[in-house]
């Protein structure tokens, strides 16, 4: 009986739904922070490596329908 609940259970988490696609207001301008790095090289010890970090605003606003103005 555990077992048949415990299946039930996982099924009904396997089956829900994900929104993936993200949705942003139109009338409202998004700011975001944003760091990177990107490192070049081989991937061996004792070998040398080159990079460079990032560091930016990014704002994100409406333009159209289902389009968006990243600047």
């Amino acid at each position: 009986m555990r077992g048949i609940i415990l299946a039930l259970l996982l099924a009904l988490a396997g089956c829900e739904k994900s929104q993936y696609e993200p949705f942003f207001s139109e009338s409202k301008t998004y700011v975001y922070n944003y760091e990177g790095i990107i490192l070049n090289g081989i991937p061996e010890n004792g070998l040398a490596r080159s990079g460079i970090k990032l560091n930016c605003k990014v704002e994100l606003s409406g333009y159209a329908q289902r389009s968006y103005m990243l600047k």
